[in-house]
């Protein structure tokens, strides 16, 4: 009885202002409990509702012609904290219904496809890749020539992203590239070609007979 007392005198010593500023946050702080309390259950059973076990087939295509095979990304929308599923194009992808943001790293460019639905049970999308394109015709002085070349992203010039023979078109995100040519102990570096979405960049490239 005499801590009761005693805990009352001290509560009166209190100034009135720190009293009501007590109160409300308690009071606050009690509202907020109940709320989270009454949403969790129901932010579970909408989650349990909206999100069914799916499959989805990427068809993925460059420019809407060539066919790409990479990795896909599936993030909730306007959300990349936290990857929720990954798959290959061209395979089917077991994942969960619902609505999510594809992303897409191809050769250090990025794409991304918003807010894409994905229905339970099977599903079946078409996605293009942006994509322009390239060709380099080669040449000796006035006749013409074909050498192999490698083509590498500007910035790193570390390992080739396509290996093949001048004079053939050549498919690429957009970006800035450098070509190395190599024929019979030569070889030749072209160097600051912008490829942009959509378009076509045609070259010519006269070569220097030279040893290394």
């Amino acid at each position: 009885m005499a801590r009761r007392f005693k805990l009352i005198g001290l509560w009166r010593k209190i100034p009135r202002s720190f009293k009501r500023q007590f109160v409300l946050v308690v009071l606050l702080f009690g509202i907020t409990i109940a709320i989270l309390v009454f949403m969790y259950p129901h932010k579970k059973e909408v989650d349990l509702v909206q999100r069914s076990p799916a499959t989805v087939f990427v068809e993925l295509f460059q420019d809407n012609s060539y066919p790409l095979n990479t990795e896909l990304q599936f993030y909730n929308v306007g959300n990349r904290t936290k990857l929720l599923f990954r798959g290959w194009s061209w395979e089917n992808i077991p994942m969960q219904s619902g609505n999510f943001d594809i992303v897409i790293d191809y050769y250090l460019y990025k794409q991304e496809y918003y807010n894409i639905q994905i229905n339970p049970g099977e599903n079946h999308l078409r996605l293009n890749f942006p994509a322009g394109a390239l060709i380099i015709s080669t040449s000796f002085a006035t006749e013409p020539a074909v050498v192999d070349m490698e083509v590498y992203l500007s910035d790193d010039r570390v390992r080739p992203i396509v290996l093949c023979q001048s004079d053939r078109k050549l498919v690429l995100p957009p970006g800035e590239y450098d070509v190395r040519f190599f024929w019979e102990g030569n070889e030749e570096w072209l160097e600051g070609l912008t490829v942009l979405n959509g378009q076509v960049l045609a070259k010519s490239h006269q070569l220097k007979r030279h040893a290394l």
